[in-house]
C-alpha cells in the first residue's frame, strides 16, 4: 500500500515516476491505434489484410508505420518500468511483466516488419507457407503471437488477482470480451476475409488492457508518523 503526504487538503502521494509514466505509455497506447488513420487515407492493401500488412517492406508507407510501432514500443516500455513500483508484490508483479513484455514484441515486430502481403498476393502467400521470404518476415510473425499471447495473460491474470481491485474487476470483463470476439477472429483467418475489422479489435482490447496497468495505483493511505 503507497504512503502518501498528509495535508490539509488530504493525501498528496509522491508519485510523479507514476504521472510521467501513465503519460508516455498512455501515448504509447493511443498511437498503437495508428490503423484508425490508415484507412481514411487508403493505405490498407485490403479490408481483408492483417493491419501489420500494410507495414511490409514491400508497401509504400511500409517504413513509417514501422517506425511508429518502434516508437509505440519505446513509449510503453517506459511508461510500465516507470509505474513498476506499484508491482512490488510477487503475483502482481507477473502481471507487470507481461505488459513489459506486450510493449517489447510489439517494438519488435516494428523493428522486423513482414517482406509482402500475403492477404493482396497470391505469390506472398505461397513463399510464406514454403518459407522462402526473408527472414524478418517470420521474426515479426512470431513476436506477433507472443504480443498477443502477453496481452491475454495480462487480462486474465489481473482478473485472477483480487487484490488489484479495480484492475481485476476490469481485467475480467477484457477477457470475457477477448474470449467473445476470438471466434471472429478465427472466422476471419481462416475464410480470409474481414481480417481488418477482427485484429482492429483486439488492438483497442489490448491498449485498453495495458493501459489500465499504467493507471492502476494501491489504495493511499496517510503516513502514520505525520498524522500526529
Amino acid at each position: 500500500m503507497q504512503v502518501g503526504v498528509a495535508t490539509e487538503s488530504g493525501v498528496k502521494p509522491r508519485d510523479r515516476r507514476w504521472t510521467l509514466g501513465v503519460v508516455l505509455g498512455t501515448a504509447g497506447a493511443v498511437l498503437h491505434n495508428w490503423w484508425i488513420v490508415i484507412y481514411p487515407l487508403g493505405w490498407m492493401p485490403s479490408w481483408h489484410a492483417l493491419i501489420s500488412e500494410a507495414e511490409a517492406t514491400d508497401h509504400p508507407h511500409g517504413r513509417l508505420l514501422s517506425n511508429i510501432d518502434i516508437v509505440v514500443g519505446v513509449l510503453v516500455i517506459a511508461g510500465v518500468l516507470l509505474v513498476g513500483h506499484h508491482y512490488r508484490a510477487r503475483r502482481g508483479r507477473i502481471v507487470w511483466w507481461f505488459a513489459l513484455s506486450w510493449a517489447f514484441f510489439g517494438m519488435l515486430e516494428g523493428v522486423f516488419p513482414l517482406a509482402c502481403s500475403p492477404s493482396s498476393s497470391k505469390v506472398c502467400e505461397d513463399a510464406e507457407w514454403k518459407f522462402e521470404l526473408a527472414y524478418h518476415h517470420y521474426v515479426h510473425m512470431g513476436a506477433g503471437v507472443i504480443e498477443y499471447l502477453s496481452a491475454n495473460l495480462v487480462a486474465i491474470l489481473a482478473w485472477r488477482l483480487s487484490t488489484l481491485g479495480w484492475l481485476s474487476r476490469f481485467g475480467k470483463w477484457m477477457t470475457l470480451a477477448m474470449i467473445c470476439f476470438y471466434p471472429f477472429m478465427g472466422a476471419t483467418f481462416f475464410l480470409h476475409r474481414w481480417s481488418t475489422i477482427s485484429e482492429a479489435i483486439f488492438f483497442v482490447l489490448y491498449s485498453c488492457t495495458i493501459g489500465a496497468v499504467l493507471w492502476y495505483r494501491p489504495a493511499v493511505t496517510a503516513d502514520p508518523a505525520t498524522t500526529h
